[in-house]
């Protein structure tokens, strides 16, 4: 079983649809900024990582949107 799936076993992520949807996000932020998805894999705790992934991923889009938006 690979980190991830701990991680999100740990943090209380059980419905097949979510995992592929935090999967999705987790993927975003790692492309986008890969050490800082390294560093806070390797800091942060299992039962936290996939909801600041996700978190991470929410901000990035918000911040995405307030640089191009009209």
């Amino acid at each position: 079983m690979s980190g991830w799936k701990r991680a999100l076993d740990a943090a209380g992520v059980l419905e097949p649809g979510l995992r592929r949807d935090y999967g999705v996000q987790r993927e975003l932020v790692a492309r986008f900024r890969r050490t800082s998805y390294l560093a806070v894999r390797t800091l942060l705790p299992g039962a936290l990582l996939p909801h600041v992934v996700v978190a991470t991923a929410v901000m990035h889009h918000g911040d995405n949107l307030l640089d191009t938006g009209s």
